[in-house]
Parts: structure tokens; sequence; C-alpha cells
């Protein structure tokens, strides 16, 4: 009984103490059962303790046992899977021995064929040379002999040419299969290149039909030009003052666009810029003209100190640079911006965090058998 005792059974007997226990203190006071008490619950919380421990260690017994069986079965199945793979071995090994001893005796089976061929052909030497009695047999058979020995070797002689030749022949299929195959890959490529060749031929054509085209509009053009030149030298002067009104109008109304923009946008540096190079484009584009005109001025005149003294390509060039700049610049002003520190943000977020609840330490839980004598200690 004590053996099967669980925690169960010992909340039962504790309880039915307890009753008896309240029995006592109702007929003879709290008094009576004051020092008993404490020594009872001890008791009790040490075979509860102790029935505890029991049952996890049979948890535990249980579990190893389980993981004992799945251990030995692993075991087991390894042995098995062992004892398969020592058997397929020792199957193979066996095979290859039966089959090295096959191609022993076959090998052994020809050689003792031949042996006995060889014997068997000694053998009717030597009855032929004991039937020969008289000299002129023995002349005749000796003749017979080398003409055989002779026909032999003319016999070994032709396999030996036979052979050579069929390695001539073999050689010469694989050389013809060689050659077979560059043809092909020859008519590949040349029909390959015919077509590229009349594709080429096709775009030539087109391109001088272009090219004689282009010729008769550049004709056309040059005799155009030089008549609006002999126009534009008597024009020029009159169209040249409206052409500057026209440009300074223009100009005051982009910067005061551009003025507008500034006191909108706040970006001054970027209006002036768009201007400047508005004018350096203009000047750029003019720079022809303005050749053409000093041409026809006379050369005794005083150069203009504000004329453009750079080409349209250095004019270009500096403008691409300017404008690599400007990336660089609106990158860095980016990069600057991330690592910048928020104080702002900071100010306004709340730093102060309130103050985590802090945990009390816990008491060591009670027991079931001070719970169940708690009842006893508030009376």
């Amino acid at each position: 009984m004590a053996l099967d005792l669980s925690t169960a059974d010992v909340y039962e007997q504790a309880s039915v103490i307890g009753q008896d226990i309240e029995k006592i203190i109702d007929q003879y006071g709290h008094e009576a059962v004051l020092d008993l008490m404490p020594k009872v619950v001890r008791v009790l919380e040490e075979l509860e303790i102790l029935v505890s421990e029991r049952e996890n260690e049979k948890l535990e017994f249980a579990e190893l046992k389980m993981e004992n069986e799945r251990l030995y079965l692993e075991i087991k199945k390894e042995a098995s899977q062992r004892r398969k793979l020592d058997e397929e071995l020792y199957s193979t090994q066996i095979d290859g021995e039966a089959n090295n001893l096959k191609t022993m005796v076959a090998k052994l089976k020809e050689e003792n064929k031949k042996l006995r061929m060889e014997y068997q052909a000694s053998m009717n030497e030597k009855l032929t040379a004991t039937y020969v009695s008289a000299p002129g047999d023995a002349e005749v058979m000796r003749r017979m002999k080398e003409t055989i020995d002779s026909q032999r070797e003319a016999i070994r002689l032709r396999n030996t040419e036979i052979d050579n030749q069929r390695s001539d022949i073999d050689a010469m299929e694989e050389q013809i299969d060689r050659l077979t195959n560059i043809n092909e890959s020859l008519r590949r490529n040349l029909s390959a290149k015919q077509t590229r060749i009349r594709m080429l031929a096709k775009e030539k054509a087109e391109l001088q039909a272009e090219f004689k085209a282009f010729k008769l509009d550049l004709g056309k053009e040059n005799i155009g030009l030089s008549e609006s030149e002999e126009l534009t030298g008597d024009i020029h002067d009159s169209y040249e003052q409206e052409d500057d009104g026209n440009e300074l109008t223009e100009l005051h109304q982009r910067n005061n666009s551009h003025k507008e923009e500034e006191n909108n946008n706040g970006t001054h540096e970027k209006v002036a810029s768009e201007v400047h190079e508005w004018e350096i484009l203009e000047n750029g584009e003019n720079e022809e003209k303005v050749e053409w005109e000093e041409g026809r001025m006379d050369k005794s005149a005083p150069l203009d100190p504000n004329r453009p003294r750079y080409t349209k390509a250095e004019l270009q060039e500096i403008l691409n640079e300017r404008n690599q700049l400007k990336e660089e610049v609106f990158f860095l002003k980016d990069e600057l911006a991330y690592y910048r520190p928020k104080n702002e943000d900071e100010e306004q977020t709340p730093t102060a965090k309130s103050p985590k609840t802090s945990k009390k330490p816990s008491r060591r839980e009670e027991s079931g058998i001070s719970k169940i004598f708690s009842i006893f200690n508030r009376k």
C-alpha cells in the first residue's frame, strides 16, 4: 500500500487528520493541539515531498525506459542494416571471385585445347616419320614440309598485310568523316557570308541613294543660302536694332519671372544660374553671326570688351562640369541632413519613460498541507 501512495492520497489522509483535530479542538479547545499541530504539519509536508519526489522519479524512470527502448530499437536496426551490408559485400565478393574463376577456367580450356592440338600435330608428324621407310619418301616429305612452311609464312604475311590495310581503311574512313564535317561547316559559313554580302550590298545601294539625295538637297540649300546672304547683307542693319530690343525685353521678362520664383520658393541661386546659362548659350549660338558681322566691319574699329572669348564646345564643357558639381552638392546636402541630429524631434518626444513596476520577490509557494491546515491557524 505504501508503494502505491500518491500525492492525492497524502492530501486525503491530511484532510482526515484535520477533521480529527477539529473534533479535538471542539472538545478540548485550541490549546490542546497547539504543540501537536506543527509536528503533524511538518511530518505530512515531508511525506508530501517524498511522495512527489517518488512520483517525479517514476516519471523520469518511465522516460528513461522509453529512451532505452528507443535506443535498443535503433541499435537493433543498425545491427540488421550492418548485417545486410555485410551480406551484400560478401555476395559481391563471391560473385567477383566466381567471375574471375570462370574467366580463368575459360583461359585454361583454351590453352588446353591449343596444347592438345599441338600434341596431336606432333604425334602426326612422328607417325609420318615412322611410316617413312624409303629415302625417296623422306625427300618427298621434306619437300612437302618446306612447301607447307613456306605457305604458312606466306599466309602469315598476307594476314599482316590485310590487318595493315584494314587499319589504313579505318583511318581513311575517319579522315573522310572529318572532311565531310569540315565541308558542311564551310558550306554553312559560306551561305551565311553570302546572305551577309547580299544584305551589305542592299544597304550600300540604299546609302548611295540617300547620299545622292542628300547631295541634291545640299546643292539646293547652297544655292538658296547664297541668295539669302545677298539679301541679308542689306537688311541686317535694320534687323539688328530690333533683335537687340527683343532680346533685352525677353531678358527683362525672364528676370522678373525668376524674381517672382525667388520670392515664392527662395531659390535665387538657381534662377541666377539659369539666366546666366541662357545668356552663355545665346552668346555661343550667335558666335558665328558675330564673327560674320565683325568680318564685314572695318578692321580699324575698336573691339568690344564684352565680346565672347570662348567657343561653343568650351562653354558646353564648363556647363557640364557646373551641373556635375551641383549634383555633388545636392547629394552632400542630403547626406548632411541625414546625419544631422534631430534635436527638435527629441525635444518634442517625451524622454522620461514611466518606471516599470518592480516585482516583489515571490515567496515560496505554500504546500498543499499548509493550505489544508491554514484553517486551524486562522482560528
